[in-house]
């Protein structure tokens, strides 16, 4: 992506910007996981019971890794097609079972930037 950059119009840029922010967004908040920055949302009913069974942990090691990939900007399309299942989780938890509107706009958000670095890569997943 970095090297095709220099010939396409404004949405490469687009794709990259979004692609850091979504990298480093995924990054903090699996790491967060892990090293306790700051408070975990609740998420309903939905988040203990993951948590319990162990997926959460799973779920926070994906986060890291598809945030270090984006970072790097290395294995890009394989980074989002690994974000896109945990992206819609969070989706799901900030637009159904939450009702604020900041959770709302995070949830809008997040589902926009992995559209969006998806179609920045489509010519990779076209031939699949």
């Amino acid at each position: 992506m970095l090297a095709t950059l220099r010939r396409v119009t404004w949405f490469g840029y687009v794709v990259l910007l979004v692609q850091t922010l979504f990298g480093a967004w995924y990054l903090v908040h699996g790491l967060n996981y892990f090293f306790d920055f700051f408070e975990q949302p609740s998420g309903g009913p939905l988040i203990p019971s993951l948590i319990s069974t162990g997926l959460f942990a799973w779920i926070k090691a994906i986060e890291v890794v598809v945030g270090v990939l984006l970072l790097s900007h290395r294995f890009v399309p394989l980074a989002i097609a690994l974000a896109a299942p945990v992206t819609v989780v969070i989706a799901y938890l900030n637009l159904v079972l939450s009702h604020t509107t900041f959770t709302h706009n995070v949830g809008i958000i997040i589902l926009a930037a992995n559209l969006i670095m998806a179609l920045g890569y489509w010519d990779q997943y076209r031939p699949m």
